[in-house]
């Protein structure tokens, strides 16, 4: 039976094997690369996007970036959202200092200048780190677990992928945070265009407010 609600075919349960592949990558990556935090989690996740287009074709089809309703005005007020959670990662900076600095780990100390930072991220690394976690992770989660508990492993998935690349637990507890509005976002539209938008308001706010 066609599921109306729906409006793409249904995920593929071998599609699951990409998020151990992701995993698997993160972890070798990490540790036996060399390469700088923001080259691991890019590398990592474009490898996994490589391997992900083999058995899902239309990940990167205009249906999947675009599909839903999110030309509807009305939903715009939901990118009040990510600002509200910028806002609140800031303040936990300046209320616990000591706290993991997702700023600093992505530009690895000042490793990274910030302008190749800035456009490796908002060209590159979240449109990918978007149509992979929410345009192929969170539908396949959501098509075999439900929509909620779907949300809910994609933000899971986020987390755990952060902590394989740093190993710090209270990083990856920030990230699956972002990670949960993210799917948040996705389950209301349906449309990786309009996560991809509420991860580069985070990240911009990341640079200026440097959390």
């Amino acid at each position: 039976m066609v599921d109306l609600g729906n409006p793409y075919d249904r995920a593929r349960p071998s599609s699951l094997l990409t998020v151990p592949v992701l995993f698997g990558a993160a972890y070798l990556v990490s540790r036996y690369t060399g390469f700088l935090f923001i080259y691991q989690y890019t590398l990592s996740i474009l490898m996994t996007i490589l391997l992900s287009y083999f058995t899902d074709r239309e990940m990167i089809s205009r249906r999947r970036i675009f599909g839903g309703e999110f030309s509807d005005i009305r939903n715009i007020s939901i990118f009040l959202y990510p600002a509200l959670l910028a806002a609140a990662l800031t303040a936990v900076r300046h209320l616990f200092p000591r706290t993991p600095v997702l700023y600093r780990y992505f530009t690895s100390g000042g490793a990274v200048l910030r302008g190749e930072l800035f456009v490796l991220m908002m060209v590159v690394a979240v449109p990918a780190a978007e149509l992979l976690f929410r345009g192929v992770f969170q539908r396949i989660f959501m098509d075999l677990f439900g929509k909620v508990s779907g949300s809910i492993a994609s933000a899971a998935a986020y987390g755990i992928f952060f902590f394989l690349l740093s190993g710090n637990a209270l990083l990856a507890s920030i990230a699956a945070a972002i990670g949960a509005l993210l799917s948040y976002i996705y389950y209301r539209e349906r449309t990786v265009i309009a996560t991809i938008i509420g991860h580069e308001i985070i990240v911009l706010a990341m640079f200026i407010f440097r959390f």
